[in-house]
């Protein structure tokens, strides 16, 4: 009969073996043990707490686990602690699977699920929260979340028109959407090079990994009272040190900086996620947004993302993306939410990259 076990992090590396051989069949990059290592074992917030189904044999068929992070509340001092739900997968020949729980049979995945939230509210997590689509956030219900809307303004540059275009629905619609899409793209590469041509730094912009990206620019506006976010500067080393994340630099010395999510599989997006300006201004966003997509579109990435957040050097970064002639895309995604802290007065977060960006 297929068991419940509930593990404090850190785990060894056999066991953060099994989270990536599960894992890695839905997500490519959780393959990698490195990539499992650092999020879970290498978290400056704390260490994960992992809820683990396995078969007779001893073998892992089922994982979920929550990751701690430094979480700022509006009109507190102190910085509180939130727990996001990652990593959820049951190999498909058990998910029909009933194991104990509470004293009696209970479905796998719905015992998975209630046992984690049980067990990293013990831990000190007092807001646990997940984005996921309605299929798994069904599982979550079950498990006494919230779920809360949380609205998003994209703009998205295109560097590979067929590629998007291909996507569309009816010819009539791709059609329009490769005209655009080229359109958009000859505009970025001409505007953004005539900038680059004012700033004096001619050459290629050079791709380079994440670490030591300044600090300062990870910073976020502070909440509105009541409302939490995710504040890359409380754990600056960890996303920068992310095999998620890269630098693209402008020529020259004390050149503007861009930290990007990077294109890990085929036909992912790029993402724009913040830059350290050098106390240039719109120019130098302009020229610097411009390098990031023309890297990008060399690495093989269809589009490059702007989500747009608050935080340092932020306003310029939505200036240059719309004088670039990015498409603006308006959406909305949920978030699951269960609070057991009277810390956290409001379920809603003012949006920030660092919720997402390194997962």
């Amino acid at each position: 009969m297929t068991t419940l076990t509930l593990l404090d992090g850190p785990l060894d590396d056999e066991r953060l073996s099994w989270v990536a051989a599960l894992y890695g069949q839905a997500d490519p990059r959780w393959a990698d043990l490195g990539w499992v290592r650092h999020l879970c074992v290498e978290n400056p917030s704390g260490q994960a707490v992992h809820s683990f189904a396995l078969a007779d044999d001893g073998r892992a068929v089922g994982h979920c686990c929550v990751l701690p992070m430094v979480t700022r509340v509006g009109g507190l001092a102190e910085p509180a602690v939130s727990g996001k739900i990652e990593a959820l997968f049951i190999e498909p020949a058990h998910r029909g699977d009933v194991v104990e729980h509470e004293g009696r049979a209970t479905p796998l995945a719905m015992a998975l699920i209630r046992a984690l939230y049980d067990f990293a509210e013990t831990r000190g997590m007092g807001l646990l929260h997940s984005y996921s689509e309605p299929a798994l956030g069904r599982l979550h219900r079950i498990a006494r979340t919230l779920p809360v809307t949380v609205p998003a303004v994209v703009r998205a540059g295109v560097l590979a028109p067929r590629a998007v275009a291909a996507n569309a629905a009816t010819p009539r619609d791709r059609a329009l959407r490769l005209v655009a899409g080229t359109l958009q793209r000859a505009w970025a590469s001409a505007f953004g090079l005539a900038v680059r041509a004012t700033l004096l730094r001619p050459g290629p912009a050079a791709v380079r990994d994440a670490t030591g990206f300044p600090p300062a620019a990870l910073a976020a506006t502070p909440p509105a009272p009541g409302r939490w976010l995710i504040d890359g500067l409380d754990a600056p080393g960890w996303y920068t040190g992310s095999p998620a994340l890269r630098v693209v630099a402008l020529p020259g010395a004390r050149a503007p900086l861009a930290l990007v999510r990077w294109p890990g599989v085929p036909g992912e997006a790029a993402q724009l996620v913040a830059a350290d300006l050098a106390g240039g201004g719109l120019r130098h966003a302009v020229a610097l947004v411009a390098a990031v997509a023309a890297a990008a579109r060399r690495a093989g990435a269809p589009q490059l993302r702007w989500a747009v957040w608050d935080g340092a050097n932020t306003a310029l970064l939505d200036r240059a993306c719309r004088l670039l002639g990015f498409l603006t895309v308006e959406r909305d995604s949920t978030l699951y939410v269960r609070v057991s802290s009277a810390t956290f007065e409001d379920v809603h977060q003012s949006v920030t990259p660092f919720l997402t960006v390194i997962f």
